[in-house]
Formats: C-alpha cells, sequence, structure tokens
C-alpha cells in the first residue's frame, strides 16, 4: 500500500471511530417489527442525502425500503469499514444478512442469519483480477513497462458460502459466477436521473466520451489513446480518475496531450459539464475487461448516447454495439458509426435512450429486487 492510501485508510478509520453510524446505524426506519434483517452495504445514504456521484447510493437506499415493505426492522452496517467489530452487539440477531464483502463474510459466520444473500456487484472475484492482470501483461509487451493493477479483488468464499447471490449484471456477468454459488439472480443498475439530450449529429457523430473511474488499463483508455492517435477526425472525451493513476498518465502523456484527446477529470453525472458532455458526444465507448453492470454506461446511455462497449461491461445489446479490444476492431467500429448518416444515428440515439429509461431506474430496480427477495423469502423454514 502507497503512503498517499495509507493515510487516507488511517483517516477513514480515525473518522469512523468518532463518528459511529459511518460504521453501523440501526433500525434506520424506526420500526418495531419482529423480524430483522442487515444490510451490510453502505451507510451514508441513511445520514445523510442521496448522492449521485454514483448509483449506488440509491440502489442501497431502496435495498432498504424493499424490506421495510416486507415488515422487516432493517440495521445497515458499511461492507468495508474496519472498525466494524468495535461496535458489533454480538448479540444481535438476524434472519437475513445480504450484503458485499469485505465485512459480508466475516458476519454471516459470526451471525449465522437464516437466510444470507451475498450482492455482487462485480464480475466474480477470480475473473475480475486475471482479466485485468492479462490487460496489464499485454500492455506491458507492448510498452516494455508493467503498470500497477487498480482493480484487484480480495478472494473470499462469500459467494460459495451464501445461501443465495443477487448480482448486478447481466448474463456475461453471471457466468463468471457459475460454479461459485448455490444460486444467482440478476439485477440491473439505476443509472443517475439524467435526461435526453438533443445533440447536433454532424458534430456528435465524430465525438466519443470515455466515462470511467479507477483503473485506465482495466477500462481500456490505453486501448483507446491507441485508436485515438491513428485517427483524425474523431475526437476522445476522458473522464475519470486517471490524474490519480501516475504511472498511466507518464506512459501516455504524449497521447493524453493529442489534439484529438481531451482530458476532463472527474466529473460528477448531474452537473451542468456533464450535460454539456452529454450534447457535445453521440457515443460512451468503454472496452472495459470486467464489470459488475457499468453504471457510468447506464447513465450515459440515459442521455441518447450510443453505447459502444465490450460485452463484459454487462450491457445487454445488440451485436453491432459490441465491440472488441484490439486497436484495429475498435479503429473499424469507430470509423463505421462516424460515417452513418446522422438521421439514422438520430433514431438509433432515441431507441438507445428508451431502452435505458425503461431498464436503468429506480422503480425497475425496486420491483425486480422486491421480486427477488420475495421469493427467497419462500425458502425460509
Amino acid at each position: 500500500m502507497g503512503l498517499s492510501n495509507w493515510f487516507v485508510g488511517l483517516g477513514a478509520f480515525v473518522l469512523d471511530i468518532f463518528f459511529p453510524r459511518r460504521v453501523i446505524v440501526k433500525n434506520i426506519f424506526q420500526k418495531n417489527y419482529g423480524k430483522r434483517v442487515l444490510i451490510c452495504y453502505l451507510t451514508f445514504p441513511f445520514y445523510e442525502r442521496v448522492r449521485y456521484d454514483h448509483t449506488n447510493g440509491a440502489e442501497c437506499f431502496e435495498m432498504a425500503r424493499v424490506f421495510d415493505n416486507l415488515k422487516y426492522q432493517v440495521d445497515v452496517c458499511r461492507y468495508d469499514s474496519k472498525c466494524l467489530t468495535l461496535f458489533w452487539n454480538k448479540n444481535d440477531s438476524y434472519e437475513i444478512i445480504i450484503g458485499a464483502d469485505p465485512n459480508f463474510g466475516k458476519i454471516i459466520k459470526k451471525s449465522k442469519p437464516k437466510l444470507s444473500i451475498y450482492y455482487a456487484t462485480t464480475s466474480y472475484w477470480k475473473f475480475q483480477n486475471e482479466a485485468e492482470l492479462r490487460r496489464l501483461n499485454n500492455l506491458s509487451n507492448l510498452k516494455g513497462l508493467q503498470l500497477k493493477p487498480r482493480r484487484q479483488i480480495k478472494g473470499t468464499k462469500s459467494a460459495e458460502l451464501a445461501d443465495m447471490v443477487v448480482g448486478v449484471g447481466n448474463r456475461i456477468t453471471e457466468k463468471t459466477y457459475l460454479g461459485h454459488c448455490k444460486k444467482i439472480f440478476m439485477i440491473d443498475v439505476t443509472g443517475n436521473p439524467v435526461v435526453f439530450r438533443t445533440r447536433c449529429w454532424s458534430k456528435a457523430r465524430n465525438n466519443f466520451l470515455w466515462f470511467g473511474s479507477v483503473g485506465a488499463v482495466h477500462k481500456g483508455l490505453d486501448i483507446l489513446l491507441d485508436v485515438f492517435s491513428c485517427l483524425d477526425d474523431q475526437h476522445l472525451y476522458v473522464c475519470g480518475n486517471v490524474d490519480e493513476e501516475k504511472d498511466f498518465v507518464k506512459l501516455y502523456k504524449k497521447e493524453l496531450s493529442l489534439k484529438n484527446v481531451h482530458f476532463i477529470g472527474w466529473i460528477h453525472p448531474m452537473s451542468k459539464k456533464f450535460s454539456d458532455l452529454s450534447k457535445l458526444c453521440g457515443f460512451v465507448i468503454l472496452p472495459s475487461c470486467s464489470e459488475g453492470m457499468s453504471s457510468s454506461v447506464a447513465t450515459c446511455m440515459r442521455t441518447g448516447m450510443i453505447p459502444l462497449v465490450t460485452k463484459e461491461c454487462g450491457i445487454t445489446l445488440g451485436n453491432d454495439l459490441i465491440i472488441g479490444c484490439s486497436v484495429d476492431s475498435i479503429k473499424k467500429k469507430i470509423i463505421k458509426f462516424s460515417g452513418i448518416r446522422e438521421k439514422l444515428l438520430e433514431g438509433k440515439s432515441k431507441k438507445i435512450w428508451k431502452l435505458a429509461v425503461m431498464k436503468y431506474n429506480i422503480k425497475s430496480y425496486r420491483y425486480n429486487l422486491s421480486k427477488i427477495i420475495r421469493n427467497a423469502l419462500k425458502y425460509l423454514v
């Protein structure tokens, strides 16, 4: 662990000690139901306003509402707090525990609930780790420099130990868990509540948005920079925490400075800056090697951006919108879509928007999760 990461971890630990509600929040809806559920995921949606910098806060809040509607008293703890044992009451018992690692696996061993549900927001950890390392090794062979992995997940047996898995993703994501769980049910992300943007397609047809976060190589930015260094008319807009990855920025300093590559940095999906970019860009492009379901792509689709993504992004689309991970194949796909008539692109954009608004929203998430949980409850003795 780097020194800066160590200080970040220490800061989080100290905050957790002095502000216990960051770690665990009891009976969030103040109900007196006889049955109890523990959600081991996020706590901030229950002591501050739901943020929309990521969809997970709203999804966690809806998860709590689902159990409240099922007449369960809801407690919530943070999935990654290192202080959880300090605030844990060993006498607390739960009929159901649902959540994510690293704390989920530890909790179900201690509490032994009647029903344990592993909430998976990524592909199976081994699949993801190997996929990222392959990307890094390929880059090392190409550039002669080994970059740091950024998206490695500590391996656990939580998926195997849980009674069932609820996974965020599609059939591609689901396949990574086969043989590693008893039962699995898939669910879509919500997407941020952005709105459709009207574009001037004569310009937008040449503008592509990479909307990522940590792990530039994992999410294929290196491949895109190599692609756009071979193009003149098409432009790449880069939004994400890339500047924090010093080794990557150093290696791709030349490409990040190209006249058709525009480094924006991290932006909030509900900001005016993102709204302006949504009007400018006709496409969101993400050659990721592993996701659960890309919430950033789902959010961009809700503005009408046409997605060009690898199948590992967990978004179910027609084959024409699925890209490979080679420079040559992505370059051909970009040139092909840039050459499509404006009216056809406009029509495709509206179809994508309608699909995204129908699938990636809070109401659908609540309904589908409720259906999964109600089905699971049938097996409770």
